[in-house]
């Protein structure tokens, strides 16, 4: 980054992915000349340029120290953040599945098998785990977890809704109770979960299907939800909801025998 002339050394150096201009301090040394022996520099205030460039000039006078003040925001906008589906690596290159558009600022949300959830900040060096997770991507404070669980101190399988109100990143927390026989049985961000569950009851399988928003309401993040079963439910999984054929409207002013009616359909459309 520097040139090969003597004295010449690296001061202050930070990455940022999402290309954060950030606020710096500049302490200049005592022995200096000038009248302000300390200063503030916005890089924002400095152009995106080639890594051979020599760059702006800040001072001519010697620099004591360099210092980071104040985070600033994005000044190329949001990047697109994918993760590869086979290393679980994240990469704004387009390779795996779309997460989202990350500005500043903004944060991921992880939900796990074992029943814990985690916010952190975007991190393109970490590496997930695909065992271990049921949902990555983009945190929004609307997102509504919805969860089928085992609570082992009621010996009772459970029903909860809930918004993530945590705010500490970094961190992973249980909505599950702290039983050791607790157990996560089914859980999902999607906005209309329905699923199919089954059961053994006199050595006979049973088997429902609930739509989760109809059964509970959306409730603090500890509650342990309404009741489903007595028991430990066998299995339950993700069911699509049913959607409903979309209707054609044509209303015309009288329509007689033999009359025909011209509809413009997209190519792409399947009629049946």
């Amino acid at each position: 980054m520097t040139s090969e002339a003597k004295g010449s050394k690296l001061l202050y150096f930070s990455t940022n992915p999402n290309g954060e201009a950030e606020v710096v301090s500049v302490q200049l040394t005592q022995a200096s000349t000038a009248k302000k022996k300390q200063f503030d520099y916005d890089f924002k205030e400095l152009a995106i340029k080639g890594r051979s460039s020599q760059g702006n000039l800040i001072t001519k006078y010697p620099v004591r120290k360099v210092s980071l003040k104040e985070a600033g925001k994005s000044t190329i906008g949001a990047i697109k953040v994918y993760i590869d589906d086979v290393s679980g690596r994240l990469n704004n290159d387009g390779r795996g599945r779309l997460l989202g558009a990350f500005d500043t600022g903004e944060l991921m949300f992880m939900l796990y098998k074992d029943g814990t959830y985690e916010m952190t900040e975007l991190d393109m060096t970490r590496r997930f785990n695909f065992d271990e997770l049921l949902h990555v991507g983009k945190f929004d404070p609307e997102i509504v977890v919805s969860a089928v669980h085992y609570d082992g101190n009621k010996g009772l399988t459970m029903v909860k809704r809930f918004r993530v109100e945590t705010t500490k990143l970094k961190e992973r927390f249980s909505f599950l109770t702290d039983h050791k026989d607790s157990r996560l049985l089914f859980g999902t961000i999607a906005p209309n979960p329905q699923v199919r569950y089954s059961m053994k009851l006199k050595n006979k399988k049973m088997q429902g299907e609930l739509n989760l928003v109809e059964f509970i309401d959306v409730k603090g993040w500890k509650a342990l939800g309404n009741k489903l079963s007595d028991q430990k439910l066998s299995e339950v999984e993700s069911i699509a909801p049913p959607v409903k054929p979309a209707e054609l409207e044509v209303v015309p002013e009288k329509l007689q025998a033999g009359d025909s009616i011209e509809f413009d359909v997209d190519p792409q459309t399947k009629l049946f």
